[in-house]
């Protein structure tokens, strides 16, 4: 499925860089659809050559319990992550995220999640932010 994606997103920036001026304009893509796309087909491809099919079908799985509930809870998340980037801001709802997502997903102590989330938080700040010049809306409640 990520390789999947990732060589849609490779043909959606390639079909956009064909139009005259598209990458060079305020609100236009730029090149992050390409990076995004070329990243998720080289991870698409080391999961399929990792053979990573046989290992989750080795592994233990949690009863269907266990996957409901943590289904509702990445979503509400999700959800929380969304209506939060306005208000707070996109670095501060994305380490909110990535903390609440590190502990969803078994990640051991507290420190462990708020150090993983910092670093998640500041990468996806870089690349987005920094490097794609994504433009993100202001926070209604910034603080300075």
């Amino acid at each position: 499925m990520l390789a999947a994606a990732g060589a849609a997103g490779l043909a959606e920036a390639w079909r956009l860089s064909r139009i005259p001026s598209s990458l060079q304009q305020t609100l236009a893509p730029g090149y992050y659809i390409a990076i995004l796309g070329g990243l998720l087909f080289l991870i698409g491809l080391a999961q399929i050559a990792a053979g990573t099919r046989a290992a989750v079908a080795q592994a233990v799985a949690p009863s269907a319990g266990v996957r409901a509930g943590r289904m509702l809870a990445v979503t509400a998340v999700l959800a929380a992550y969304i209506a939060a980037m306005p208000l707070v801001g996109y670095a501060a709802a994305s380490l909110g995220f990535f903390i609440a997502t590190f502990r969803l997903f078994g990640v051991q102590t507290w420190l462990r999640s708020v150090l993983l989330g910092l670093a998640y938080a500041a990468a996806f700040h870089v690349v987005f932010v920094v490097y794609c010049e994504v433009i993100f809306p202001r926070p209604m409640l910034a603080l300075f």
